[in-house]
């Protein structure tokens, strides 16, 4: 199996580095929802429950504009704007 893809990149290097860079964006792809998105929806979730079971007034789901991304970790906020520029700023209260 190895020594086809070794006889496939050395015959066809075009063609198998675009393979490669199709498979390395799937992957890149799928990585950026695990470590990013998942984390965030997840502690989200975790939130709703616990306000459920502590029979507290449920909070406004954390939404996200199209052209801000915005990361929080703990209390700071890093927030990357179409400008990609960086900024450290407190989330609101």
């Amino acid at each position: 199996m190895l020594d086809q893809l070794y006889l496939l990149h050395e015959l066809y290097p075009i063609l198998a580095a675009t393979i490669d860079l199709v498979f390395g964006l799937l992957i890149g792809s799928f990585l950026n929802v695990v470590i990013t998105r998942l984390p965030l929806m997840l502690e989200q979730q975790w939130q709703q429950e616990a306000h459920f079971v502590l029979e507290l007034e449920p909070t406004e789901p954390v939404t996200a504009a199209v052209s801000t991304q915005q990361l929080v970790w703990g209390r700071y906020a890093a927030t990357a704007n179409s400008q990609d520029l960086m900024t450290l700023s407190l989330p609101p209260p």
